[in-house]
């Protein structure tokens, strides 16, 4: 049964933004590269202080954002991932709802229904970084407030999305979870080996025989991949579903994420793992 640690959670939205403005000449690419950022968009990592834990935020142009957080003091497992929309307006990013999906018995309950706001306490945008991403979460019905730590914005998020920067095999796990409380999927993680080819061609297979495949393409901007995955029959978790979402790659690290829903929205999948 999961149990409620809503004081540690680390979900955020106050943003600081340090920005240098740079020049440069004309580019002919359809994408510049780097580009110029818009609103609170950005890849953000670091670690959760009170958590203890590594936490990943991805936030797209369209305001589309996802949130990464491994478990406690355990940077192999992922506790939750949530993904929602948001929208900027006045200095002020805010999203009214989005799905909290648990993915591991590491004491994280799910629950869909969460807002946050964040203010952007200083809006000077360029095209360089350094930004640096503070928030709060208000959990509505239960009237409080969560804080986060401060991830740093990592600019590879910048560059123009090349398959063949992924292209190869991942060693990791695969996570399924459910953002309903009256869900009746638990939970579960599968080691999982995972290869991407140049075309963007996904396959996998999990430890308890399991086996997908799918697709990367690049998104219309950033360093970030469109994914779908379609399951095949059991003993897969999701079996002969198609998840859809979306991809991106960390190359300080060799660490790879892929964060998908189901059509419903209710329950989702995300692999993460390390290139080999």
């Amino acid at each position: 049964m999961f149990q409620v640690r809503f004081s540690k959670i680390t979900i955020s939205m106050v943003f600081s933004l340090i920005l240098t403005s740079c020049g440069g000449g004309s580019d002919t690419k359809s994408q510049p590269d780097p580009f110029a950022l818009v609103g609170a968009e950005g890849l953000y990592d670091g670690m959760s202080i009170s958590e203890k834990s590594k936490v990943s935020k991805l936030i797209l142009n369209d305001g589309t954002f996802y949130i990464v957080q491994f478990a406690y003091q355990d940077s192999s497992t992922i506790a939750y991932f949530a993904t929602g929309k948001g929208s900027l307006s006045d200095g002020v990013f805010r999203s009214n709802y989005f799905r909290f999906v648990s993915v591991s018995d590491k004491g994280y309950t799910p629950n869909p229904v969460y807002s946050f706001q964040g203010s952007i306490v200083t809006s000077s945008y360029g095209i360089n970084g350094p930004r640096l991403l503070s928030s709060s979460i208000n959990h509505l019905p239960l009237a409080f407030t969560v804080d986060f730590d401060v991830l740093s914005y990592e600019p590879q998020y910048q560059q123009v999305a090349n398959l063949l920067d992924v292209v190869g095999s991942y060693s990791g796990a695969i996570s399924f979870g459910s953002s309903d409380y009256q869900a009746t999927l638990p939970p579960s993680r599968d080691l999982t080996t995972l290869t991407v080819d140049a075309s963007g061609a996904l396959k996998g297979t999990t430890n308890n025989g399991c086996t997908f495949s799918g697709s990367f393409a690049p998104y219309q901007r950033g360093n970030v991949f469109n994914a779908s995955i379609i399951f095949d029959d059991v003993p897969c978790t999701f079996a002969k579903i198609n998840v859809t979402g979306h991809a991106y790659f960390e190359p300080n690290t060799k660490r790879l994420y892929v964060l998908t829903m189901q059509p419903d929205g209710v329950e989702g999948a995300v692999f993460t793992g390390f290139k080999n």
